[in-house]
């Protein structure tokens, strides 16, 4: 039992930070019994450490690119700029209705093309825009109007209060908005991977903390491909999900146990769900940075900051 419904708040809320410390030090998951009461689960090698050998991972594939290709320069707080972006267009009299949908509107997607730092040839980059939603909701710097019909997406209550912050400051509360969400909104969009009954709450902390693994042998500023190091971690880490999940990866056909055994299965769909997170919102925030260069596959590197945040250090 986590010890979290007593009536002693101050006891519960130092439970609360010790169990949110021993979660980021991947000692600890949270979990759910049959009733929905919150537990706590400690993996097997945390209870019994030193007696299960060491699993042999599969290696990091190192890229050597040429010296002058590099990712194109983005400001540090892009996404905070980009949500502003977003909220200026919604703010404006004569812009179309956003119907809350779970996709966001072509007319939306077209007016962002050109304007956002994080964007492709084909628009604003798969799940950017359903994250921007889910955080600019949490934040109340959007709101839905639940007095229209249909609802419909609008400026918050927050959006004016938002405003008057710093970029620096308003990327800091969105990343730690992020690493705590229920839900995984900006992956789902990408359909590459379904998963059920996965811990997402705890999950990207889990990730981000995983990174400084000195087994998992990532080095700052080092190019690797994307699909090594997500392979990597998740052979290292195969409960970084939860402990128990199910999940449906296309790379295989189907569900977990169809075309390839269960723990294939599930390692497939884990490595899936990482390479997604480290290529989408680790990106997006300034921890990683990914590069697609002709002629090789994806590759993939932390940078100073999210080195830096992983190791639980004051970023640079």
């Amino acid at each position: 039992d986590t010890g979290l419904s007593g009536s002693d708040s101050v006891t519960v809320a130092r439970r609360r930070a010790a169990l949110a410390e021993l979660e980021g030090a991947l000692l600890v998951w949270h979990a759910y019994s049959g009733d929905g009461t919150r537990t706590l689960f400690v993996p097997p090698e945390i209870c019994s450490p030193g007696e299960a050998p060491a699993p042999t991972l599969p290696p990091l594939v190192e890229i050597d690119l040429e010296p002058h290709v590099a990712p194109p320069w983005r400001h540090p707080d892009a996404i905070a700029w980009d949500l502003l972006t977003l909220l200026r267009i919604i703010s404006n009299p004569q812009a179309p209705v956003w119907e809350v949908a779970d996709t966001p509107p072509r007319w939306l997607r077209r007016a962002l093309a050109t304007r956002l730092w994080f964007r492709d040839k084909d628009g604003p980059p798969v799940g950017y825009l359903e994250l921007m939603r889910a955080l600019g909701l949490a934040e109340g710097i959007l709101a839905i109007d639940d007095d229209a019909q249909p609802q419909r997406i609008v400026p918050g209550p927050h959006a004016r209060t938002w405003r008057g912050r710093t970029f620096g400051a308003q990327t800091i509360r969105l990343r730690d908005r992020w690493l705590r969400l229920p839900s995984w909104v900006e992956g789902e969009p990408a359909g590459v991977v379904d998963v059920w009954g996965a811990d997402w709450r705890g999950m990207r902390v889990r990730l981000l903390t995983a990174l400084a693994d000195h087994e998992i042998g990532l080095v700052q500023l080092k190019w690797v491909t994307l699909e090594s190091v997500a392979v990597r971690l998740a052979a290292r880490y195969p409960m970084l999900l939860g402990p128990s999940f199910m999940a449906a990866t296309a790379r295989l056909g189907g569900e977990a146990g169809a075309g390839a055994s269960e723990e294939e299965a599930r390692a497939a769909a884990l490595s899936d769900v990482i390479g997604l997170e480290l290529g989408g919102p680790f990106v997006w925030f300034g921890l990683s940075e990914t590069l697609d260069s002709p002629g090789q596959p994806p590759a993939f590197r932390l940078t100073l900051a999210g080195a830096a945040m992983a190791a639980r250090k004051t970023p640079p």
